[in-house]
């Protein structure tokens, strides 16, 4: 067996068997190599590398020279770049780089080496130096050898020296060398995924506890909330900015030092700098910057009081602990959410908390092009928007009229657009922005739901958001928005147009309040509003038949008094119906709203709509013209029917061309919140007539790359997106003349690979304008459709509802035996005596061959027959009691009909037909079980053997719990 590099004898053994690797794969692909050491010893210092690897490619020569050691890896810095620029003295016409390789690369080592390299390009001087870890250099040494001599061409490596920017970690420095040495090496691509996202679980989670770790220590100097969450988020914006400069950073121990020792006189003697060198810093030169200061981000910077001593003992080690070059962390974004976290902020947390996988889904589903202007309404920290840029300049290429760099250009400085409504956040999404490569100009406290109201982005182009935008991104707030408020607010800051009654009069509200009504009713048409004229004219309509019946009645009788009566209210009733029909004739219409609160997300959609072109794309097919919207949303906006109009706005001004079903723990890691969301995907209808013809595309994300406890391997986004794109691209082939043909369409949609309970298309019903889109209940349709033939399940069981009997129930004291399904097995077991507050009426008494439900965790599986053990137990109002029917008892076997409904399907199809509610899914009443279709039951003996299988199991189950009893108590003993 091959001994791996790092337990090879550095003195004897490394350079010998690494030079002898290198031979053997890069030889025959015309390079030479070559030792600088001998048989029994390593290179000596004065060689010109440990080993050397020279080839020509187009005449032009070319090497690298190679280091490797087992010692610490800042101790080898020297000698590296002294061997580099002795080499290229000696051989200036030669293309010279470095590959150093240790056990690991250290973060320290990883800066010194980039900013080497970023100094030697500044001042124009050759050579690069790269690094690999020595377990990765076997690895990709061993499969280059076994490849044939045509494959793997030395060209790579001259290309992965190219990306040396990107080389901050050791996983991030082997994925450059498998992209450019070895892209079709699949396995290897895989690995390092894996390893990369393992590797960022770990450092995010410790960055975590640095960042609460970081606050506990301003706490214990007094400096606390919203001031100590302002200096965390200074602090990491310096770190960062200063990695971004390059060369040594003054955020650093050594940079730091530097930095201090160079401060003029005036300013160590400075009170206001004389111990405090951040603040100086901050001040005197990263405020000067003038990307930084058309931005504005530091316009509320308030003063860093912290002491270079506390700077120096806790800040600056955990800095150092950190690639902050490297890929995959917000850093700006993790402080942000760890203190909010801490903190528990309002209901607008989902939106700073989208989890990255989610993030980058929906960027992928939108798909924005380098020519597209983009917005996010509500930012946050700005995630969608970078994720965004980033889609758009993978994808810039030059055109008849730019160069490719002016089109990188115009998307950084004028084609990204966000808006946050608290000031700080939007200064910090500012701050993210500039990190991640511009952008930042664009980004502007306001509110996300009135930037059709005015010129929000003044001086740029589009300076107010109306039908302006080619692509909106976002997660707006999960919980209620009180749009009432946003609109007089709106109507107040004069943003609706001048207000000319005095503040604090009657008549200013009730001009504020008309124009809050009338924007809302423009603006946030999902909205449901009341036209008071038609409710008036509505209501003197009734009172008009009501008094002519009672004038008619009283003309009969012959009641003169009751007729003078009758005849005045009639006709003044008459009087103001005809009024009110005037002003309605005349279009003088007043409406106002019903209610004050909605779902953000349904907010959000009604105001997006205004946002959007009405053309994104005029070459498209119909469905895919228009603006589009990539939208993080709560489920009850799709399954309530609190919200039935909003999704009848929803198809009747959108083409809906994804739902993507996130689960249930999506945002629990990060906010602590089980809101069940979905990502819609939608794209502005040029007419509110056409009806959709193509079907949505519904997927189900089981696993997202979080668990409700960390970052989890698993995450179900990519095959999610690959379906999507296939069904993009065969989407336009089911056109015929420009309308949706079936025979075409179905041929498209057979490209699709369909995954059973990922992935479907589903067809919308043009007969229910109202009715539900949640994956859900989509897939109950298509499970039910598919069943064959079927019955209720109330036509074999019933409920059945026993109420404890008082007087063997100590009231006073609320002490009973309770019993519980549980989800994992469908066993119904005792739970001990319990002190719960219930009210006697609220319990319910159980028997043995009850099928017992828990209305909770139903979905989950917590269903189950009760046994002779639990046989007069209790339970509480949260769950179900059923009974076999009496006519269909011989027929039917409880146990089986209790497994049939934990099956997969069935779980499905119930979790479709009770999910209404967007934090947790549970079932209200007995009715919505039993209203379940069911396939025909096989014969009761069929039912019965199955049944005994499952007693024989629960048997089995109960014996080995006792078999590990004794085996603790022995041990105990």
């Amino acid at each position: 067996m091959t001994r791996p590099y790092s337990d090879l004898d550095p003195r004897t053994e490394l350079e010998q068997r690494v030079s002898a690797d290198m031979a053997s794969a890069l030889t025959k692909r015309g390079a030479t190599v070559t030792h600088h050491g001998t048989n029994a010893s390593h290179a000596p210092s004065i060689a010109d590398a440990d080993i050397t690897v020279e080839w020509t490619v187009a005449s032009k020569r070319h090497r690298l020279l190679v280091e490797v050691a087992k010692r610490s890896d800042e101790s080898e810095f020297t000698s590296i770049v002294e061997h580099l620029n002795r080499a290229i003295a000696v051989a200036p016409g030669m293309t010279t780089n470095v590959l150093y390789s240790g056990l690991s690369t250290s973060v320290r080592m990883a800066r010194f080496l980039r900013n080497e390299n970023q100094q030697r390009e500044r001042d124009g001087r050759a050579g690069r130096i790269v690094f690999l870890p020595l377990n990765r250099l076997q690895t990709h040494l061993s499969h280059w050898a076994a490849a044939p001599a045509k494959a793997y061409p030395l060209t790579g490596l001259t290309s992965a020296v190219a990306r040396w920017p990107e080389f901050a970690t050791d996983l991030a420095a082997a994925q450059v060398f498998q992209e450019e040495v070895f892209p079709d090496w699949t396995e290897e691509e895989q690995e390092l995924d894996l390893a990369r996202l393992r590797e960022l679980a770990v450092r995010q989670e410790r960055l975590r506890r640095d960042i609460v770790g970081l606050e506990n220590k301003l706490r214990e100097r007094g400096v606390t909330g919203q001031r100590a969450h302002k200096f965390l988020i200074y602090l990491f914006f310096v770190a960062l900015y200063e990695d971004k400069r390059g060369i040594e950073s003054r955020a650093t121990l050594s940079g730091f030092a530097d930095y201090r020792t160079k401060m003029s006189p005036a300013d160590r003697a400075d009170k206001e700098f004389k111990d405090w060198t951040v603040h100086h810093l901050i001040k005197k030169d990263i405020v000067f910057d003038p990307d930084i200061v058309t931005s504005g981000m530091f316009d509320r910077y308030e003063r860093l009081e912290l002491p270079d001593e506390f700077i120096v003992s806790t800040v600056l080690p955990i800095f150092e602990r950190y690639p902050l070059s490297a890929g995959g962390i917000d850093f700006i974004g993790a402080v942000f959410e760890a203190l909010a976290r801490r903190a528990e902020k309002d209901n607008r947390i989902g939106q700073f908390f989208t989890p990255e996988t989610a993030v980058i889904s929906t960027v992928r589903l939108v798909s924005p092009r380098p020519s597209d202007v983009v917005l996010d309404p509500a930012c946050g920290t700005g995630r969608f928007l970078i994720h965004a840029m980033d889609a758009m300049l993978a994808n810039a290429v030059a055109t008849a009229t730019e160069t490719k760099e002016e089109v990188e250009q115009k998307v950084r400085r004028e084609r990204l657009l966000g808006t946050d409504i608290d000031p700080w956040v939007a200064t910090i999404a500012k701050m993210n922005m500039y990190l991640h490569g511009d952008g930042k100009s664009n980004v502007r406290p306001a509110n996300g739901l009135a930037l059709s109201a005015y010129d929000v982005f003044a001086p740029r182009t589009p300076a107010r958001a109306h039908e302006a935008i080619d692509v909106a991104l976002t997660n707006p707030p999960l919980g209620d928005v009180n749009f009432r408020e946003v609109a007089a607010e709106l109507a107040r800051s004069g943003s609706l147009g001048k207000v000319k009654a005095a503040p604090g009069s009657e008549a200013y509200e009730s001009e504020i309040a008309a124009k809050a009504n009338r924007w809302t009713k423009e603006r946030l048409r999902v909205v449901p509003h009341t036209c008071v004229e038609q409710t008036r004219a509505d209501t003197l309509s009734k009172r008009v038949t009501d008094w002519r019946d009672k004038l008619l009645l009283a003309m009969k009788t012959r009641d003169e008094r009751k007729e003078r009566h009758a005849r005045r209210h009639l006709d003044a009733a008459e009087a103001g119906l005809a009024e009110v029909k005037g002003a309605i004739a005349a279009g003088k219409l007043t409406y106002v709203t019903a209610g004050n609160n909605a779902k953000g997300g349904a907010l959000f959609l009604s105001a997006i709509l205004d946002y959007l072109k009405p053309i994104r794309d005029a070459g498209a097919p119909e469905e895919w013209k228009g603006g589009i919207v990539g939208i993080v949303v709560d489920e009850a906006v799709l399954n309530t029917s609190a919200y039935g109009d909003a999704r009848s706005f929803i198809r009747d001004n959108y083409f809906i061309k994804a739902v993507v079903s996130l689960p249930r723990n999506a945002f629990e890691f990060l906010a602590r919140t089980t809101a069940k969301t979905s990502i819609l995907l939608l794209i502005k209808k040029p007419d509110p007539a056409i009806v959709q013809r193509e079907p949505v595309f519904f997927a189900k994300a089981h696993t997202i790359g979080y668990t409700s406890t960390g970052v989890d391997d698993r995450n179900d986004f990519p095959a999610i997106n690959e379906a999507f794109n296939i069904w993009r691209q065969a989407a336009p082939s089911s056109y015929a003349g420009g309308v949706v043909s079936p025979a075409r369409l179905a041929k498209a949609t057979a490209k699709v690979p369909l995954c059973d309970g990922l992935v479907s298309l589903y067809q919308l019903s043009d007969e229910s304008p109202t009715e539900r889109l949640d994956f859900a209940y989509n897939r109950m349709k298509e499970l039910v459709a598919t069943m064959g033939e079927r019955i209720l399940l109330s036509s074999v069981i019933e409920p059945v509802t026993r109420i404890p009997n008082t007087e063997l129930v100590d009231e006073e004291a609320l002490v009973h035996s309770y019993a519980w399904v549980r989800s994992t097995d469908g066993r119904v077991r005792p739970k001990g005596i319990q002190d719960l507050q219930y009210d006697t009426k609220d319990l319910r008494e159980i028997k043995s061959g009850d099928i017992l439900v828990s209305g909770i965790d139903a979905v989950r599986g917590a269903i189950g027959v009760v046994e002779d053990d639990c046989d007069g137990l209790i339970v509480s109002k949260e769950f179900f009691t059923f009974r076999v029917r009496e006519s269909s008892e011989g027929k039917v076997d409880a146990q089986y009909v209790a497994r049939l409904l934990r099956s997969e399907k069935m779980r499905a199809i119930l979790e479709g037909a009770i999910t209404g509610v967007s934090n947790r899914t549970r079932l209200e009443s007995p009715a919505q079980l039993i209203a379940l279709p069911i396939p025909p039951l096989p014969s009761i003996k069929v039912q019965q053997s199955l049944a005994e299988q499952v007693r024989a199991a629960f048997r089995a189950q109960d014996e080995a719990a006792k078999v590990f009893a004794a085996i603790d108590k022995s041990l105990s003993a």
